[in-house]
C-alpha cells in the first residue's frame, strides 16, 4: 500500500511540474495572444475598414484612434449600475468633433429575450452613431431626450442613453480638445 501511495504522490508531483512547466513557457504567447484578439474585438467598435488603436493609460485608460496614420478620436470604456438587473459596460468612441463613432456593450444582466437589444451590432445601438456629445439630449424620448427606447425595457434604455452621456466627462475627451486647438 505505501508503494502505490508513494508512486501515486511521485506521479502527481510530476504531473505538477510538467503543468507548471508547460504554463511558464506559454505564459507570454498566450498573453500576446490576448491582447492581439482584445484589439481586433475593439477596433469593431469603429466600424470602418483600416483603424490603428494604441493604448493611452494616463489619465485614466483609453485608446487613440488613427485612420490611415491620422489621429480621428478615441475609445474608452463606459458603465452604469442602473440597469435593470444592475452592471451595464461598453465601449465608447467619440471623434475630434464629439461626435459617437461607434458604441459596443461589453457586459450586461439585463433579461434575457428583453434587454439583448443593447447587445453589440444591434440596430437600436445605431441611434447614437454620429451624436454629438456635447449637444443631444442624452435620454430617452419618454424622459425629453433624442432616444427611441424599447417598449418594455424602458429602464435599460434610460440606463443605457444616460451611460453614453457620462462619456462626456471622460478624461480621453481632452485629448480631443487638445486637437482641436492645435489644428
Amino acid at each position: 500500500m505505501k508503494s502505490a501511495f508513494g508512486t501515486l504522490m511521485i506521479a502527481a508531483g510530476m504531473s505538477a511540474l510538467l503543468i507548471g512547466g508547460i504554463h511558464l513557457l506559454t505564459k507570454s504567447r498566450v498573453h500576446d495572444n490576448q491582447q492581439t484578439y482584445a484589439l481586433e474585438v475593439l477596433k469593431t467598435v469603429v466600424p470602418r475598414d483600416e483603424i490603428a488603436l494604441a493604448l493611452q493609460k494616463k489619465p485614466s485608460p483609453y485608446y487613440t484612434i488613427d485612420e490611415a496614420g491620422r489621429f480621428i478620436g478615441v475609445l474608452f470604456n463606459i458603465s452604469t449600475e442602473h440597469g435593470y438587473n444592475g452592471r451595464i459596460e461598453a465601449w465608447l468612441a467619440v471623434g475630434l468633433d464629439h461626435k459617437v463613432l461607434g458604441v459596443q456593450t461589453t457586459f450586461h444582466q439585463e433579461t434575457p429575450g428583453l434587454g439583448d437589444f443593447i447587445n453589440a451590432g444591434s440596430l437600436w445601438n445605431r441611434q447614437f452613431l454620429g451624436k454629438q456629445l456635447n449637444q443631444a439630449r442624452f435620454d430617452i424620448r419618454l424622459d425629453k431626450g433624442d432616444f427611441d427606447n424599447v417598449t418594455g425595457a424602458t429602464v435599460t434604455s434610460r440606463a443605457y442613453t444616460r451611460m453614453i452621456k457620462t462619456g462626456i466627462d471622460h478624461p480621453a475627451l481632452m485629448r480631443l480638445t487638445q486637437e482641436q486647438q492645435s489644428d
